[in-house]
């Protein structure tokens, strides 16, 4: 049933032609029963990228399963999809990118679109410059490193158990146990900047999307404190209930909900709150993230 109503769904887009969501959601779901079968090898774990084919293309990736999942949030479900409308050559920033299916959806969306993204995982990057490479082309630049409330260096939680590379953090706060990887990982280090810098170099920003695994409260004040945040029109991000707490990196500024519906609420921000919800309601089910779209 679940792959009957997601064909109705890929013909209820009002953005990416309903044949290409068609044909593309076909050929993921083959090449995971092919994965299944045993007739291609699994994805790598031991931190290569595979490659799973799409839009005519090989795209570099961990866990093809999970490139079927992230498909259905961007490209069916369409998570991030903009509330507002914003022009075909818009400045686009991708934080978080992982191996950037973001990205290329927002190029099919705005052709003329000039791409900014950032990623903290060395090894994810890797992966993510490929993608570039192979499916956006020029008026597109690639950061590596993190995105946090000061420049300088900062240590990186490999999550062993995320096949994906989806849930690297840069928080300890985010970890099960508040003292390493939720699973056994790597703890690297690797550079931190401030985003604020970088849109001090742009014109302006059309639309932020931010998933950067709880540290989505520490951009959004540097933003803020720098004056930044008046030149973003439209954002989308990922809120992590684990990051809530006393924030040493941002100063005596909490990260709780109400500082953040009031720092979005002073910069002149709506918002659009959604998240995934299990029916019928069980404690426990309660989800870790939620999504926010922000719009002036």
């Amino acid at each position: 049933m679940q792959i009957i109503d997601e064909l109705v769904l890929c013909g209820r887009s009002e953005t990416v032609p309903a044949e290409t969501l068609r044909r593309e959601y076909v050929a993921l779901r083959a090449q995971l029963s092919l994965e299944d079968a045993g007739l291609v090898g699994p994805a790598r774990s031991n931190g290569l990228p595979t490659a799973i084919r799409f839009l005519g293309r090989d795209l570099a990736c961990f866990h093809r399963p999970s490139v079927l999942s992230m498909f259905r949030e961007i490209f069916l479900y369409q998570h991030y999809n903009l509330v507002t409308p914003i022009p075909s050559d818009a400045t686009i920033i991708d934080a978080g990118a992982n191996i950037g299916l973001f990205s290329i959806y927002m190029r099919l969306l705005y052709p003329k679109c000039d791409l900014h993204l950032f990623e903290a995982d060395p090894v994810t990057t890797d992966a993510l410059r490929r993608n570039v490479a192979n499916y956006l082309g020029t008026k597109c630049t690639v950061y590596a490193g993190a995105l946090g409330y000061k420049d300088g260096e900062v240590e990186l939680f490999e999550d062993a158990g995320n096949p994906n590379r989806t849930e690297n953090t840069t928080l300890e706060t985010m970890t099960v146990s508040g003292t390493g990887p939720t699973r056994p990982g790597i703890v690297r280090r690797v550079p931190q900047r401030r985003l604020s810098r970088i849109i001090e170099a742009l014109p302006k920003v059309d639309y932020l999307k931010i998933d950067i695994e709880g540290s989505e409260f520490a951009v959004l004040m540097d933003l803020l404190e720098a004056g930044s945040l008046r030149k973003v029109a439209n954002m989308s991000f990922e809120v992590h209930r684990r990051a809530f707490g006393s924030r040493p990196d941002t100063g005596s500024v909490p990260y709780t909900l109400a500082t953040l519906f009031g720092v979005l609420e002073d910069a002149g921000f709506q918002s659009d709150i959604f998240a995934q919800a299990k029916r019928p309601f069980r404690a426990g089910q309660v989800g870790e993230t939620f999504m926010l779209r922000v719009y002036r």
